[in-house]
């Protein structure tokens, strides 16, 4: 039997920030790729998208939405932490699921015995 997941994770790049340095939880954040000056925002957290912040603006109109918000590229350290969470996600959410399935299996045979 094969298996076959899509998991979409908003803001998920922006989390993986967050969670390399946890002290930009509280500000408004943006994760950029690119060069400047065609540096384009490719993910925010929530603190920017209340300020109107959002892919793909490049970071020059981010900054005019909000000045005083955070920048960080989107490097090796973060893509390896947006990895690590992922996979052990989907591995996580597809053992429960084989797990249920397999309770289930032993129940209906325990009541058809």
């Amino acid at each position: 039997m094969s298996a076959f997941a899509c998991v979409v994770v908003p803001y998920f790049l922006a989390a993986a920030v967050e969670r390399v340095e946890p002290a930009l939880r509280e500000r408004p954040l943006i994760v950029v790729t690119g060069t400047p000056p065609a540096t384009r925002v490719v993910d925010v957290n929530a603190a920017a998208r209340v300020l109107g912040v959002h892919p793909p603006m490049t970071e020059a109109e981010a900054r005019a939405h909000c000045p005083e918000i955070t920048s960080r590229v989107l490097a090796d350290e973060v893509r390896a932490a947006a990895s690590s969470t992922s996979t052990r996600a989907v591995s996580s959410a597809w053992w429960g699921t084989q797990r249920r399935s397999a309770v289930g299996s032993c129940a209906r045979r325990a009541r058809w015995a």
